[in-house]
């Protein structure tokens, strides 16, 4: 499924990771723009975008107490 890029940089670009990813067929999860998507997997948290970076720190918080 292609997409237009919301930024319009996908010219100067060597390819869009999120392409990538899905080539690759990684275990990749994708939010509406703008949404708070956060994803861990043991020590590894990670978030979608700036959205998501209060969810990220709650997330990093959570491991930490329960280790």
């Amino acid at each position: 499924m292609k997409r237009k890029p919301l930024w319009g940089l996908a010219e100067i670009r060597p390819f869009l990771l999120e392409s990538k990813l899905i080539e690759y067929e990684t275990n990749f999860r994708k939010v509406p723009n703008f949404q708070v998507g956060v994803v861990a997997s043991e020590r590894l948290v990670t978030g979608q975008n700036p959205a998501s970076a209060a969810g990220v720190g709650h997330k990093m918080v959570e491991l930490i107490k329960n280790k």
